[in-house]
């Protein structure tokens, strides 16, 4: 459990030295380009998310892509 006294770390540094954002938005089951278009951007710009956790496999990358 998570008290108001802990700092979550912005981000983490990889073994072969990058650093990756911790704050991210899984796109798996997005289907839906009516609402899921605007939740996605409205995560990314107002809750500062850094990454899009996507795969070839959930077949949205053109709902994600307009989201972008």
């Amino acid at each position: 459990m998570v008290d108001s006294t802990t700092q979550l770390k912005t981000s983490i540094t990889l073994s072969n030295g990058l650093v990756m954002p911790t704050i991210g938005l899984g796109t798996y089951q997005l289907s839906n380009p009516d609402v899921h278009v605007e939740v996605m951007y409205k995560a990314i710009v107002e809750s500062g998310y850094r990454f899009l956790d996507c795969a070839t496999m959930y077949k949205n990358e053109e709902l994600v892509g307009q989201a972008i």
